[in-house]
Order: C-alpha cells, then sequence, then structure tokens
C-alpha cells in the first residue's frame, strides 16, 4: 500500500511527477502491447526474399542496407521514399550504432510520445485517472501499431516532434523538431496545420484571444519555416530531378481507392479517439464560433489529407493526433463528463477490433496471447521444418542449390540452432557417404554456424569437417 501511495500524482515532487509519469507511460505501452501485439513471429523473416512484401519486415529489409549507405538507391516502389527519410540512417551509419538499436528507436519513441503527452495532460488537469486513460486512448492508435508492429517504421518519432510543434514554449526545440523531424517522415508537412491549430486553441483557451502574441508568434514560425523549406526543397526535386517523388505523385493521383476503404481506414486509424477528436471544435463553438469552425475545418481537411496521401490510410490517421492531445488537454475545463468519456474512450479503444488499412487490403492486430503461440504452431513458410523438408526434397532431386536457399530459411526463422545444426549434418553425413566432400564440407560448415557456442555435438562436427577436408585433399 506505501509502495502505490509514493505513486501518487498530487504529492510528488515535480521531479519526482517526471518519473511517474514515465512509468504510467510504460504500464500504458505493456498494456496495449497485450491488446494489439506485434507479430513477432514474422520477424525472423526480415532476410529472405519472398517475404519482402510483408508489412512487417519489408521496409526493414531496405533500411539495414541503407545503414551501411546512407545514399543507396532504393529500388522498390513502396520503400522509395526512404531515400529522404535520412535523420536516422546517417546517424547511425556514421557513427557505427549498432542495427538492433536501430531496429529499437521505434519503440523508445513510442514511450516518449507517451511521457510527453502524458505529461501535457496531466499539467493540465491534475487528475491521474484522467491521465493514465489518455495515455491508453492515444497509445491504442495506428501511429503505435505500426512503430511497434513494423519494423524500422518511425511514426512514433514523427508524432513525438508533431506534439513537440504543438506544445513545446522552447522556440529552440520546437525550431529543431521543424528541422528534423520531415527527414524523419515527411508527413510531418502535412500534420503542420493540426499542429498550429491544436497550439491556437491552447493559447484561446488560456488567454481568450484569438490573435496570438509575440512570443506565440515566434514558435508558429519557428515551426513553419523549417517545415515549408523542406517543402519547396521537396517540390524541387520532385519537379526537376527526384523521379521516385515523382513515379509515386503519379501512381496516387491515378489510383482512387473504394469509399467504403477509405473509410475503415479512417476509423481504424484513430477508432474511439475520434470522439474527443469531434468533441473540441464542437465544444470550443460554445464559446468561440469562430476558432471552433476554423478548429473544424482543419480537422475536416488534414483527415481528408490523410486517407488520400498514401496507401497506408489507417496509418495516415496520425496526422490528427496533435488535437486529440489537444483535446484531452481541455476537456475536463469544457465538459462535466470529461473522466467518464475518456474513461470510456479508453476502455472502447482497448477492447474494438484494430486492423492496419492498406488499400484495398486489411491486416487485422491480435493480442499478445494469439501471437505468441503461433511460435508453437508457425505458418507453413516460417517453420523451420517445412524447410527442412524442402532441403531434403530438393537433395533427393538433386537441386544442391535449393538445399542451401531452403537450409538458409531455415536457419533464420528456427528457433531451435541446435536441433536445426543437427538436421544439417544429416546431410554432410549423406554426402560425405557418396563421396562428395566439396558438398560435404559446405554442410558440416553450415551446421557449425548455426549451432550456438554450446551445442554438445560441435567438436564432432568439427572433428567431420577436419576429416573430409583431409579426404578432399587426399582425392585432389
Amino acid at each position: 500500500m506505501e509502495y502505490w501511495r509514493s505513486l501518487d500524482l498530487t504529492r510528488a515532487t515535480p521531479a519526482r511527477q517526471r518519473w511517474i509519469l514515465a512509468l504510467f507511460a510504460l504500464a500504458a505501452m505493456l498494456l496495449i502491447l497485450w491488446f494489439f501485439s506485434p507479430r513477432y513471429v514474422m520477424w525472423p523473416t526480415i532476410r529472405i526474399p519472398e517475404f519482402n512484401s510483408i508489412p512487417d519486415t519489408h521496409r526493414a529489409h531496405f533500411t539495414l542496407l541503407q545503414l551501411k549507405d546512407p545514399f543507396l538507391d532504393i529500388d522498390h516502389f513502396s520503400n522509395k521514399v526512404i531515400e529522404w527519410r535520412l535523420l536516422f540512417p546517417l546517424v547511425f551509419h556514421y557513427l557505427h550504432l549498432p542495427a538492433w538499436l536501430f531496429l529499437a528507436l521505434p519503440w523508445i519513441g513510442c514511450l516518449l510520445v507517451l511521457w510527453y503527452a502524458g505529461t501535457l495532460v496531466w499539467q493540465r488537469t491534475r487528475d491521474q485517472l484522467f491521465t493514465a486513460a489518455s495515455l491508453v486512448t492515444l497509445g491504442s492508435l495506428s501511429w503505435f501499431f505500426t512503430s511497434t508492429g513494423w519494423l524500422a517504421y518511425f511514426d512514433s518519432w514523427y508524432v513525438l516532434g508533431g506534439l513537440i510543434l504543438a506544445f513545446s514554449l522552447s522556440p529552440w526545440l520546437v525550431l529543431a523538431a521543424a528541422a528534423l523531424t520531415p527527414w524523419v517522415d515527411e508527413r510531418i508537412v502535412f500534420m503542420l496545420p493540426v499542429c498550429l491549430a491544436a497550439r491556437a486553441v491552447i493559447y484561446w483557451h488560456d488567454t481568450g484571444q484569438l490573435k496570438p502574441d509575440a512570443r506565440q508568434l515566434r514558435l508558429a514560425i519557428a515551426a513553419a519555416v523549417p517545415i515549408f523549406a523542406y517543402a519547396l526543397v521537396r517540390l524541387a526535386a520532385t519537379i526537376w530531378f527526384d523521379q521516385g517523388s515523382r513515379s509515386y505523385v503519379a501512381f496516387f493521383g491515378e489510383r482512387s481507392w473504394p469509399l467504403g476503404g477509405m473509410a475503415k481506414g479512417a476509423w481504424m486509424g484513430l477508432r474511439m479517439a475520434w470522439v474527443p477528436i469531434v468533441l473540441l471544435p464542437l465544444l470550443i463553438a460554445r464559446k468561440s464560433r469562430p476558432m471552433g469552425r476554423a478548429t473544424g475545418v482543419v480537422i475536416a481537411i488534414s483527415a481528408v489529407v490523410a486517407v488520400v496521401i498514401a496507401g497506408d490510410i489507417s496509418r495516415s490517421m496520425s496526422m490528427l493526433v496533435p488535437v486529440a492531445v489537444a483535446s484531452l488537454m481541455l476537456l475536463p475545463r469544457m465538459h462535466a463528463q470529461a473522466r467518464a468519456i475518456v474513461v470510456a474512450v479508453a476502455a472502447g479503444n482497448l477492447l474494438l477490433p484494430a486492423a492496419h488499412v492498406i488499400g484495398e487490403y486489411t491486416v487485422p492486430i491480435f493480442d499478445a496471447r494469439l501471437e505468441l503461440d503461433h511460435f508453437k504452431y508457425p505458418p507453413r513458410h516460417l517453420d523451420a521444418r517445412y524447410h527442412l523438408s524442402e532441403a531434403m526434397r530438393q537433395y533427393r532431386a538433386g537441386e544442391v542449390d535449393g538445399v542451401m536457399r531452403s537450409l538458409g530459411y531455415a536457419r533464420q526463422v528456427a528457433r531451435l540452432p541446435d536441433d536445426l545444426a543437427l538436421a544439417i549434418v544429416q546431410f554432410g553425413e549423406l554426402e560425405e557417404k557418396q563421396g562428395r566432400f566439396d558438398t560435404a564440407a559446405a554442410f558440416y560448415s553450415q551446421a557449425l554456424d548455426t549451432g550456438t557456442r554450446t551445442w554438445t555435438e560441435r567438436p564432432a562436427v568439427q572433428e567431420r569437417l577436419l576429416r573430409v577436408r583431409a579426404s578432399r585433399k587426399a582425392a585432389n
């Protein structure tokens, strides 16, 4: 009991409040991951060419290549865009940082977004339950599902940049976010009106004035100028030399999505978070019709833009997150039932189905219990036993190259590397009996590379490798 009292935000010092809010953010993140889990079983396919088309891993395949050469020409239509998203690849390339940390960055970004949003809501509401429910509401959205479920998607960082543009009172921090975030994800250009609208709403609520003061003007300029400059660079590149961007614009200019698919994508992007977003202009209009109408227009236009600018429709709806945060910051002062509303919204977002909507197809998101069960019963192409059986079939057919390819796939997805190594040894033994010492040595070497350092059969396989090499040398 004493421990839980120590987490009371109302009694904590400001410094301690930051740590408690970080714990709140972490708890919200873990809760959401239980209800809406990444497809972990797909991640080992990251380097298998046949799986380059699935959203879980296809971008990671290309961004890991980009870490080695940040200015690599990406020969893949849907990933061509990362040629401009250079901030993290440049940092990791020139600082020689590990690839695993690069893949973990979106998760770190999720924690930072939840912590920052929780801080903003808490400072305004001083309501612990409301803040916790707000974190669950904001975290159970498409930006979070993409950042945690699709490797090397940095939506959490561009959402963090948007929140800084919308709510930070530091001109230097706003300027840095505006200058850097476009190089993480150019959608921040389209998010800018929402960010400025959220900032204007907070300022109007606090001062009762529609006209911004000098400080707010400086912050708005710090946000807008770098992003406008980036937009001009991209526009010039598209017109004169960037064939990839030109092809992308032409493709989406000609493509028409079904209205049902667009509506589904708009819903799945935010789900119950639409409630505070729609409430915001309605509640503002009670006191100021011009501000309420202006906010509603920005939300409506931004929602339409989000639906049409990309194929991953649900993901693009993250552009509206800043107005969702602004609504949660102000709701308790504008509606008597604010706490009940947000708790219901948070519960709804956890209990209602979620999915990625990508053009004309949908990828459901399931809970962690089901996704962890997939490790026990993986799909065929994610089962090392399937690839081993394919390798044996190809071996009997004399397709040596196919055998090596199938064993490579098995090695990529295997969760028990020592068992797989033992299976590979059997291929080496068959080749050795046939007197084909070159391929036998190749199989034994692959088995040694596959097995762990503590593999009990390692000494015996090393002896076999030395034996076939000696036999090969004697035969020559």
